[in-house]
């Protein structure tokens, strides 16, 4: 008596599967993972040697083409002139497919920003250009554009799905635009707890900016890095009142 073919008793799935030799209409995330030469180099020979098994095992993508799984696939099937075969995900958002192409290896914000970019997003392009121009972290950009503070919100879920928005622009360029007045004068000053003092700075009346510039100036001052923004605030005032006879409080 023959054996039963178990296998064949299984539910169909209700998933298609397509192809094409239409290479251009998959896209790529930036930041995902650089190709394995020896990787594409194992499946090119398992090619040559007859084992075309594209067909039983193809790639997914996103409803939008993103290619989830299955680059190097798809990679020695454009290269050998080959049908590309491919599952359509498609509720899968762009963080999911993301974190998907690079399973081997946590994702950074800055894979998460050119991910954006790599899709238009706006608001990414602009954060990416403000980071650039103020030579700030993703992590403070961020806060200072979409919160209006330099510890604003923890939005890193939003920006990592996405939905990072530019809401305080032109506040947070003029916030940037008197730290990097101390540029030649701190050595941390685009870091997050200087930015911070001088966001405080900035909200007491009592504060003159181009005053505290003139005195580092005139007196060859260096502002010294400290640990937390409170010491950096104490050190500022004490500089700001450098040689006075009667001291005066800024913040």
């Amino acid at each position: 008596m023959e054996e039963q073919n178990t296998l064949a008793n299984g539910t169909p799935a209700s998933v298609q599967i397509f192809w094409t030799k239409d290479y251009g209409m998959f896209r790529f995330l930036k930041g995902n993972r650089d190709l394995n030469e020896g990787k594409i180099k194992r499946i090119m020979r398992s090619v040559e040697d007859g084992l075309e098994f594209f067909r039983y095992c193809p790639i997914m993508v996103s409803k939008d083409a993103f290619v989830i799984d299955g680059q190097h696939r798809f990679y020695v099937c454009k290269k050998l002139g080959l049908n590309v075969y491919y599952v359509i995900v498609p509720d899968f958002t762009l963080r999911q497919v993301a974190e998907m192409n690079n399973n081997a290896s946590k994702w950074k914000d800055k894979d998460y920003l050119n991910c954006y970019i790599d899709v238009g997003i706006e608001h990414y392009k602009v954060l990416a250009g403000f980071i650039e121009t103020y030579q700030v972290n993703i992590g403070i950009a961020s806060s200072l554009l979409d919160y209006g503070k330099v510890r604003g919100g923890g939005g890193r879920d939003n920006f990592r799905d996405g939905l990072f928005k530019v809401n305080y622009y032109d506040q947070a360029v003029r916030l940037m635009d008197k730290v990097a007045d101390f540029s030649g004068y701190c050595e941390g000053y685009n870091s997050r707890n200087f930015i911070q003092a001088v966001e405080v700075l900035l909200d007491s009346p009592e504060y003159r900016h181009q005053e505290m510039l003139d005195k580092l100036k005139l007196h060859s001052l260096v502002i010294e890095n400290r640990s937390s923004h409170k010491d950096y605030l104490q050190h500022l005032e004490d500089l700001f009142n450098f040689k006075n006879s009667k001291r005066r409080r800024i913040y």
